[in-house]
């Protein structure tokens, strides 16, 4: 451990994550970069996931005590990053994994950029298994737009508006500065879209940072919270991305507009054909381990 090296706070968020929960705490546990704390914040779980988590003891982690009730996504996220007190905070869901060295280069490139809120690295998309499906995702137009350096938040939001989505990625991608996250942390009218506003708000904050090494592994499988909400994706993707840019001063031109709904309603049938075969691949393997 180096001396003086910013503390990592790494917020796991959990609802009945017994599946996955250790290979997430793991691809964490085995970072090069040691100076971190691991912060659990189990809403109420009904399986064994606070028990295979205390089954770890490693004293870098912090299980939060169990609410009385299930709070939900937003209000479970909140007081996870609330008991952060790290410099640095990233949010992992509890079945995604951050991939070897993923915090060594975001953690050397926000140093190098200390007024930057954030860094976007791409991430790899694997099935329930982490069999891959897609190698590297993400980020190519906003990495050509920063050049190796910072990208001003509205050209993000640009990008991602013209794009119909999120660019900058999932949750586990991504790394920010303490001291850049909004209060409150999330707003509770979004739900499909809660990252990537929570990155703009961030971005009013400083600069983002595009990392364009593969840094950590996104998880689909038919049970996770994104296959639930797919329903949401078209419908908020509009409503959020017409409401920021309006509000921002940001309007794009009749083109862009009919290109961006096209390509959210291209992304969220897309989504569903995807969770389809996803559901039948995990049935298939289901009846293969029972043949």
């Amino acid at each position: 451990m180096i001396p003086n090296e910013p503390l990592v706070s790494i917020v796991i968020p959990v609802l009945n994550g017994a599946q996955f929960i250790q290979e997430t705490l793991a691809s964490v546990i085995d970072q090069s970069y040691e100076h971190l704390e691991l912060i659990v914040a189990d809403d109420a779980s009904t399986d064994t996931t606070r028990e295979l988590v205390e089954a770890i003891g490693d004293s870098r982690i912090r299980l939060l005590s169990p609410p009385e009730q299930r709070l939900g996504l937003h209000a479970n996220w909140e007081r996870g990053v609330a008991a952060a007190r790290g410099e640095l905070v990233k949010i992992v869901c509890h079945d995604d994994v951050l991939l070897p060295g993923c915090l060594a280069a975001q953690v050397r490139l926000m140093e190098a950029h200390p007024t930057a809120a954030l860094v976007a690295s791409r991430r790899r998309i694997v099935d329930h298994a982490g069999r891959m499906i897609i190698r590297a995702r993400g980020l190519r137009s906003l990495a050509r737009k920063a050049g190796g350096g910072p990208i001003e938040r509205t050209a993000v939001l640009k990008a991602c508006a013209r794009a119909g989505t999120n660019l900058l990625g999932e949750p586990a991608s991504v790394l920010f500065r303490r001291s850049a996250l909004p209060t409150p942390l999330l707003d509770r009218r979004w739900t499909y879209v809660v990252d990537i506003d929570l990155y703009l708000r961030c971005l009013q904050n400083g600069n983002a940072l595009i990392d364009p090494g593969v840094r950590a592994s996104f998880r689909l499988t038919s049970g996770q919270l994104s296959a639930q909400l797919v329903g949401l994706h078209g419908s908020e993707l509009r409503v959020f991305f017409k409401e920021v840019t309006s509000s921002q001063g940001t309007a794009l031109g009749t083109a862009d507009l009919w290109l961006r709904t096209m390509r959210i309603l291209a992304q969220s049938w897309g989504r569903r054909g995807i969770y389809v075969w996803i559901r039948l691949r995990e049935n298939h393997r289901g009846f293969a381990n029972r043949a």
